[in-house]
């Protein structure tokens, strides 16, 4: 149903699914992107969650070996931390959202899509919770990657520089 472009199929299918199978990653993962993309924030931490506490006790499926299986567990469970704080971070909820996405960062370094806004808003998160060093560390990291991040990053440090004297 994704590929033929009818999204809320594949998600109808992807819960049916969860249900019968609640520790099926690829369709924990399916429905919580769907919900994310279909800004329902409730659904998508919920499925992101479950996905995270699935995979965080899971072992490698049989017929998979331990270093393809770490991979693609290392990626959904960056995926899972990375939906976590993004919505706690659009929630201002800053707390859970800088703890999520301090779990998502290691996990998905390479990910160039990901990881601007996983260090903006970390940046951000720190910024409220007033840990000044931490934001401007992780903006400061944002302002190195090309990305539509980029600019309000550099404006968030000039402004936190300017409110508290930081040199």
């Amino acid at each position: 149903y994704t590929q033929l472009g009818q999204k809320e199929k594949a998600a109808l299918l992807a819960e049916k699914i969860v249900a019968k199978e609640p520790d099926n990653q690829d369709m924990l993962l399916a429905a919580a992107d769907y919900y994310l993309n279909a800004k329902n924030n409730d659904k998508a931490l919920d499925y992101s969650t479950k996905l995270t506490d699935v995979l965080a006790a899971k072992a490698a499926p049989a017929g998979i070996s331990e270093a393809d299986w770490t991979q693609k567990k290392n990626l959904m469970l960056g995926l899972g931390y990375w939906m976590q704080g993004v919505i706690h971070s659009q929630q201002s909820k800053f707390a859970p959202a800088d703890a999520a996405l301090r779990k998502a960062l290691p996990l998905i370094q390479s990910n160039r899509q990901l990881l601007p806004g996983t260090l903006f808003y970390l940046g951000l998160a720190n910024y409220k919770m007033e840990k000044i060093p931490d934001a401007l560390k992780f903006f400061n990291q944002c302002t190195a990657i090309a990305s539509p991040f980029q600019a309000q990053a550099k404006k968030n440090i000039a402004a936190i520089r300017t409110q508290y004297v930081v040199r």
